[in-house]
């Protein structure tokens, strides 16, 4: 063994021959004592090569094994905590080694204060190895009791929620950890990956990989499945399917992902709703995610088939009482129908949607509601109702302490304009981009609140372009309502017009509030009638677009 390519080929083949991380750790201890130099002078050059080309997890990995091999030879000793001295690794579950070769006992800690613990490590392999050498304290089902213990403690990202439980899966080993291990791993990925979308990096190669290797885990985790886990341990089945149908989405391809929800169907469910509570909850979570998929896809029949059932289940599990779950569904199932030309049945799920959110004290929901249903009365030609709704939403956006005024102002005035209240329509739209303004992120609210100011007739009229006028209007700085008119027109409101509430307009365009602006009436030209605006959905210029499940199988 002297010759250095006959060690590194001993180290390739400690690699593929052991198939499990504790296999390969257990014959770095058990080595014979002439093979550890050359063992070692291999995984340090492999480490450093590693290191030079920008693989810093395997870097970090040969590193470990080194480090391993090395207090096998006891020429680095491991710290009191039980981590060596290259670069603090755990030692892969051994710890500090007794004279003959065994572990030196420990009093196992609190599996609340390791999870804990370990959840604040920033990598899969550091807490992988803190559980393995900590595995005498681990519950029977320590998964389940994870998931226990972590849903009580908020402020966990769903990225570190999910890479815990899949250390902790791996750890605990066997053939369905294993599922559950590359599952949550999944996850993690993918929320990782939409982290990074939200933050604006959705389009690089990080984020690319992160889907795609989510992917590749999620497969496996479906193929890992023993024959009988649909029906004897439907759980990590149930996470498996739902984690392979959003990663499929997760990279655009929806109808693989549909295909896989109903594959999962029939493994899952193959005698249709379950008996037992349990049972009849993941039922409902998976009709609610298929009718999604097939709302999405245009099978807008299907879907609110799918719905139907979903809601069915949800009332039997809550007694016929109000539930958030209640509130989405019926939700979901209206915006549903809307699409599929069904605005009366719409506009009823819709309106009971919010009188359940209200009597649950959630605002957004509630507001989310009322705009969908404002959506469909337009469609059924009750403009004037509709305009009620969207009225209410604001003043109950106000009372909830909504943040984000300027998108209920925003469908408000695309209701206004409908219905031909143009003067009160301009003043929403300008008090939506003064809110919008003085935030410190903008908005995407703020381009239909441009284009329909600037379509505006009143606007049109007396501007050289549709956006001029708009951008003067609103902009701060300008220190004299004069700044803030066209060139010879006073229509532009002043300081006192910016909070006045749909007042009634003088024939030059200001509101009566104060006679400042309107001392020198100039000449403009008629108005030209009013003009109808198509129909849209007023929802979509809300700023609150509703509650997202917070669940392993929520969107991509």
């Amino acid at each position: 063994m002297d010759d250095p390519a006959s060690s590194d080929l001993l180290v390739t083949t400690l690699s593929l021959t052991y198939g499990g991380i504790e296999d390969l750790l257990d014959a770095l201890h058990t080595m014979p004592e002439f093979i550890r130099p050359q063992v070692r002078t291999a995984l340090e050059e492999r480490a450093r090569t590693a290191a030079a080309h920008g693989r810093t997890a395997h870097a970090a990995w040969l590193g470990h094994l080194l480090a391993v091999a090395r207090r096998a030879q006891c020429d680095d000793p491991p710290h009191a905590d039980g981590t060596g001295g290259e670069g603090g690794h755990e030692d892969g579950g051994h710890g500090p080694r007794t004279p003959h070769g065994g572990a030196a006992p420990k009093a196992p800690p609190a599996f609340a204060s390791l999870l804990v613990r370990t959840a604040q490590l920033p990598g899969l392999l550091d807490q992988f190895l803190v559980f393995r050498r900590h595995r005498d304290a681990l519950p029977a089902e320590p998964v389940a009791e994870a998931r226990r213990i972590l849903e009580d403690r908020p402020g966990i990202e769903m990225a570190e929620y999910a890479s815990v439980l899949a250390a902790l899966a791996m750890a605990a080993g066997g053939a369905l950890h294993t599922v559950r291990a590359r599952t949550w791993w999944a996850f993690s990925l993918m929320e990782r990956a939409a982290r990074a979308e939200r933050l604006g990096f959705g389009g690089t190669r990080a984020s690319s990989r992160d889907r795609r290797h989510a992917l590749l885990h999620a497969t496996r985790a479906v193929a890992a499945l023993p024959p009988k886990a649909p029906t004897d341990e439907p759980d990590p089945a149930f996470q498996a399917y739902h984690a392979l149908a959003r990663a499929h989405r997760g990279l655009n391809d929806y109808r693989a992902g549909l295909a896989v929800l109903l594959e999962g169907e029939r493994e899952l469910f193959p005698r249709g709703v379950p008996d037992d509570d349990e049972g009849r909850r993941r039922w409902m979570h998976h009709a609610w995610t298929v009718a999604d998929e097939l709302s999405g896809l245009g099978y807008h029949t299907e879907a609110v088939r799918r719905f139907d059932s979903a809601l069915q289940v949800c009332q039997v599990l809550s007694g016929g009482a109000p539930v958030s779950s209640l509130v989405e569904l019926l939700t979901q199932r209206g915006k549903t129908l809307l699409h599929a030309d069904r605005p009366a049945a719409a506009t009823a799920d819709l309106e009971r949607a919010a009188a359940a959110a209200d009597r649950l004290g959630m605002t957004i929901p509630a507001c989310r509601a009322r705009g969908l249903a404002a959506s469909a009365l337009t469609m059924r030609g009750r403009e004037r109702e509709a305009l009620r709704l969207l009225e209410e939403n604001l003043a109950a956006a106000r009372r909830g302490g909504d943040q984000l005024l300027h998108g209920h102002r925003c469908a408000l005035a695309a209701q206004l304009r409908t219905v031909g209240e143009l003067a009160a329509a301009e003043e929403q739209y300008l008090l939506a981009l003064r809110e919008m303004h003085a935030q410190p992120a903008g908005s995407r609210n703020e381009i239909a609140c441009l284009f329909g100011l600037g379509s505006s007739p009143t606007t049109s009229a007396t501007t050289s372009g549709p956006w001029s006028g708009a951008g003067a209007a609103w902009r701060p700085g300008a220190a004299t309502a004069a700044s803030r008119r066209p060139p010879g027109t006073s229509r532009w409101p002043c300081d006192g017009c910016w909070t006045a509430t749909r007042p009634s307009r003088r024939p030059n365009g200001c509101s009566p509030c104060c006679a400042r602006c309107c001392a020198t009436p100039t000449t403009t030209a008629p108005r030209p009638p009013a003009r109808r605006s198509p129909v849209r959905s007023s929802a979509a210029f809300s700023g609150s677009a509703g509650t997202a499940r917070r669940s392993i199988w929520g969107a991509a």
